[in-house]
């Protein structure tokens, strides 16, 4: 069993969700290059379809998605009891967004 692979044997994964491709394969490509397991995801449907990885799972998360937001998604996923760690990117974030983030996540709710 390498350094990264969990007890269970699995590597973890890191899901990827990002309309811009530069956006969702530059990550992959450095998230491939230490050894772990990378699913890329141009919106967040084609995501929630597609089989959950059995190992320990991330999600990388553009803030700014077609449709909704990632805050929106965030709180979609605790709503249907799915906890995933989240790392949000974006090119245009604030202060409100950052704190937003971060109190759904610690609360398991959305804030307004």
């Amino acid at each position: 069993m390498s350094a990264i692979e969990t007890l269970a044997g699995t590597k973890p994964t890191i899901v990827i969700v990002d309309d811009d491709p530069s956006a969702r394969e530059g990550p992959a490509r450095l998230v491939r290059s230490v050894g772990l397991e990378a699913k890329v995801f141009a919106s967040m449907p084609e995501f929630l379809e597609a089989r959950r990885p059995d190992g320990p799972t991330c999600l990388i998360l553009d803030v700014r998605l077609p449709g909704k937001s990632g805050l929106d998604i965030q709180r979609e996923l605790l709503a249907a009891n799915i906890h995933l760690p989240i790392i949000f990117i974006t090119g245009y974030a604030d202060i409100p967004m950052s704190v937003q983030a971060m109190k759904g996540a610690a609360t398991g709710r959305h804030q307004p």
